[in-house]
C-alpha cells in the first residue's frame, strides 16, 4: 500500500473520537444513528463485497502492515482513509485486542417488501448479543429471506451482534421495532406461523411438512415466546431432545428448524428434478 497519510488523529479528545466512543457505549446513540461501526477486516471486506456504502476507515500502524491490500482496494473505491494512533484506535475499539482497521458505513435502509419469499426468522426476546448474532448467522446460511428483532431483543447493531453475526448483516434484510398488524396479517396469510414453544400441544419438527416458507418464531431461552404468539395463533413446535436434556442454545435449536426446513426443500427440489429430466421420462 501506498501509505502517503499523515497522521490525522492524535488525540483521544478529538470531536470524531468522542463521536464514536458515544455510538460503542450507548445503545441510545446506536439506535438512532443511521450508520454503524464496523471492526476488523472480516467485516469491512464483506461490506465492500455487499457495495455498502463506507463512509470512511480509521487504522492505525498495525493495519497500515496487515491489511495493506485491502486499504488499496478501499482507497481505490474513494473510501476515506483516516490514520491514528495505536491509542486511538483502542480508545473507539469495542475489542480486547483491536485488528487495527474500523469504519463508519451507512446503515442499509429496508421495508417489510424485503421480507421476500422465503423463511422469516422472528427473534423475540433473545437479550444476549452473542445469541442475537449467531442467529442471524445462522438465518443466512441456511438461505432465510429476512430477519425481525421483535421488541426486547438485543439491538441488531451492537458490536457483540455485528461480531457474532460474522457478516449477516451483509446478506439478510434485518428489521427491528413492532411491525403492525396492518403490515403484519397480510403477510401472514401466506406463511404458516410457527414458534418453538414447550407445551403439551407442540408438535415434533420431524412431523411436519416444512415445504414451504414460514415464519419461525425464536424466543428468549428463559421466558419463552411473548403471549401475541399465541394470539397470532402461530403453531407450537418442539425439537425432541434425548431424555436428561431440558433445552439447547437457541442459536444452536434454530439452526436444527431451519436446515431441517432446508432440506426436505432440497429433497422435493431435487426429486421434482428428477421427474422432469430426460431419463425418468424415457423410462
Amino acid at each position: 500500500m501506498r501509505d502517503d497519510a499523515a497522521v490525522l488523529i492524535t488525540s483521544r479528545h478529538n470531536p470524531c473520537v468522542k463521536r464514536w466512543r458515544a455510538w460503542l457505549e450507548k445503545g441510545s446513540v446506536r439506535r438512532d444513528a443511521d450508520w454503524a461501526l464496523l471492526e476488523g477486516p472480516h467485516l469491512i471486506e464483506a461490506a465492500l463485497a455487499a457495495g455498502w456504502c463506507i463512509r470512511e476507515v480509521w487504522y492505525d500502524e498495525t493495519g497500515a502492515s496487515r491489511h495493506a491490500i485491502l486499504l488499496d482496494r478501499l482507497r481505490a473505491q474513494h473510501v476515506t482513509l483516516v490514520r491514528v494512533t495505536a491509542a486511538v484506535l483502542t480508545a473507539v475499539s469495542d475489542t480486547t485486542t483491536p485488528q487495527g482497521l474500523i469504519a463508519e458505513v451507512a446503515k442499509p435502509q429496508w421495508d417489510v417488501v424485503h421480507w421476500g419469499d422465503g423463511d422469516l426468522v422472528i427473534i423475540d426476546g433473545v437479550q444476549e448479543p452473542g445469541n442475537v448474532g449467531a442467529l442471524l448467522r445462522v438465518a443466512a446460511a441456511a438461505g432465510c429471506a429476512a430477519a425481525w428483532l421483535a421488541p426486547g431483543s438485543a439491538h441488531a447493531w451492537s458490536p457483540k451482534v455485528l461480531r457474532a453475526a460474522m457478516g449477516a448483516h451483509m446478506v439478510l434484510p434485518i428489521f427491528e421495532g413492532e411491525v403492525p398488524d396492518a403490515v403484519w396479517q397480510p403477510y401472514a396469510r401466506e406463511r404458516r406461523l410457527l414458534a418453538t414453544v414447550l407445551s403439551s400441544e407442540s408438535r415434533s419438527l420431524y412431523s411436519l411438512d416444512l415445504t414451504a416458507p414460514a415464519a419461525w418464531v425464536f424466543g428468549n431461552e428463559g421466558a419463552g415466546v411473548r403471549p401475541i404468539w399465541h394470539e397470532r395463533r402461530a403453531t407450537p413446535v418442539i425439537l425432541p431432545l434425548a431424555p436428561g436434556i431440558e433445552s439447547l442454545n437457541v442459536a444452536t435449536a434454530a439452526a436444527v428448524f431451519l436446515f431441517e426446513a432446508r432440506r426436505q426443500r432440497t429433497a422435493r427440489r431435487d426429486s421434482v428434478d428428477r421427474s422432469h429430466s430426460p431419463r425418468s421420462r424415457d423410462r
